[in-house]
């Protein structure tokens, strides 16, 4: 996570310190579509396995809509862990996450034609997670064991700031440098076996110090509190590195 910040923050002064500025003559766009790969999800949740891929198309000569697509998938936070209190053992993951933009390039303040260089935006983006484990307790007679599935969806609506790179007219880098969002959150956590109160409780705390140990930066966004449905309100942030192929 730290690393991925690093190279963003890195990468964001590129623009300013490259290209030139303020040029009043702007070159015609020799494209209107741009195909992307989004690395960001790898490199945050440390799985091969999500990919999101991105379309982007100019609409006007300095306005385009962007759609996105993902698979992701977390990895079990209980499984591999040093318990001596519960076992437990993954049965079902997965997960997606879609969004589209609005983007608006600035064609006085970029030296080349949209959809390269700076641009503001709003977009509308849904993340959702959904897993099934088998958890048993350790040490207990007889053994209270069971099922626990949980689900976390994530609606954001907000605005964005970025710049994108074309580079030899075919090769683009998009760089999201800052997307604030106002979230809904849902979660809903459900126990299905012979566990008592208590041992809910325990499950829930375990699952805490689990995703406060791996997952430090999602913590307070996961909405852990225990059985039943949550609707919570609160602000989130986007950001991303994607590569791709402008036409």
């Amino acid at each position: 996570m730290n690393k991925a910040l690093i190279l963003i923050a890195t990468l964001v002064i590129i623009p300013f310190i490259s290209r030139g500025q303020g040029n009043d003559s702007i070159q015609k766009p020799n494209c209107n579509n741009v195909i992307r790969f989004n690395p960001t999800p790898m490199l945050i949740w440390g799985n091969l396995r999500n990919i999101t891929l991105s379309y982007e198309r100019l609409i006007k000569p300095n306005q385009s809509l962007v759609i996105q697509v993902g698979y992701l998938e977390f990895k079990p936070v209980l499984e591999d862990m040093e318990s001596t209190l519960i076992y437990s053992k993954r049965k079902s993951n997965i997960g997606v996450n879609i969004a589209l933009d609005y983007r608006f390039y600035p064609l006085k303040r970029n030296r080349f034609s949209a959809p390269d260089g700076l641009y503001l935006g709003g977009y509308l983006s849904y993340y959702g997670f959904k897993f099934s484990d088998d958890i048993a307790l350790i040490d207990t007679d007889p053994q209270r064991s069971g099922e626990l599935t949980a689900g976390f969806n994530y609606i954001n609506l907000g605005v964005e700031l970025g710049y994108q790179f074309i580079l030899w007219k075919h090769f683009a880098i998009d760089l999201l440098i800052f997307g604030p969002s106002l979230t809904c959150s849902i979660t809903k956590m459900n126990f299905d076996g012979n566990y008592q109160a208590e041992d809910k409780s325990l499950i829930v705390e375990e699952i805490k110090e689990a995703v406060k140990d791996k997952y430090p930066y999602l913590a307070p966004s996961l909405d852990i509190t225990g059985e039943n449905q949550t609707l919570t309100f609160r602000s989130f942030f986007r950001y991303s590195i994607s590569i791709g192929y402008s036409f």
